[in-house]
């Protein structure tokens, strides 16, 4: 009876498919690696400070365990591709401070229907550097707000990576007084354009008390870069 689950295993092992994969999948994880302490070598050589000035990402308190909460925000990222690749750059410099601990991150996509959206292939090298080096200490990740294009990349993304685990941390919130159901709001920078949009959308949020115009740690980042 308990030879056929290890003649399961052999036959998955002697299996060229399967190999070629695994194969495959070591090299571009390798591959990864290797690009994103280049470009982490980059980032640490170059003035990245005008970056940091639009706090498209920043620290902005912690949760109820005391993880550092990670703010994205979508609709602050430039159009330009050489913009987003500085942008990148600073995403790098800046989490590889952080990622080496637990953490949970939120991103605010409010707004991004009105934009150009970014080129595929950078949201692409997003993604890789996400599932390579920010994945494993990664315990939650908040979308506010999200649209129905998001919604078809983020298909597209968890349909080909085959990255389960990364995408099981993901919770869409329609609604901010959802997020801050999960999150002490007075620990959450949130900017006020977003705040007034989801009034207008959501209806006034009563008894809580935000850091809306804060920069709590985002000026200090912006001020080290």
């Amino acid at each position: 009876m308990m030879k056929k689950p290890l003649g399961s295993f052999t036959e998955m092992h002697n299996n060229p498919d399967i190999k070629r994969k695994m194969k495959l999948n070591t090299t571009q994880t390798l591959e990864n690696e290797n690009l994103y302490y280049r470009l982490l070598r980059q980032a640490q050589t170059i003035d990245l400070s005008e970056v940091a000035k639009y706090q498209i990402i920043y620290q902005s308190g912690v949760d109820n365990q005391g993880r550092p909460i990670i703010m994205f925000v979508g609709a602050r990222l430039p159009e330009k591709r050489f913009q987003l690749d500085r942008v990148f750059l600073y995403i790098i410099k800046m989490m590889d401070k952080i990622v080496d601990n637990d953490y949970i991150a939120v991103y605010l996509h409010t707004g991004m229907e009105n934009k150009s959206k970014p080129e595929f292939s950078w949201m692409e090298q997003v993604y890789n550097q996400i599932d390579t080096r920010y994945n494993n200490h990664l315990r939650a990740l908040y979308i506010v707000h999200p649209t129905f294009w998001l919604k078809l990349v983020k298909g597209f993304f968890s349909t080909f990576s085959g990255n389960t685990d990364f995408w099981s941390k993901l919770t869409y919130v329609e609604k901010l007084i959802d997020l801050f159901d999960v999150i002490d709001p007075n620990q959450l920078v949130i900017p006020e354009e977003i705040l007034e949009y989801d009034e207008k959308i959501n209806g006034p949020i009563h008894n809580v008390r935000t850091t809306g115009r804060g920069l709590t740690n985002a000026e200090s980042l912006g001020n080290d870069l």
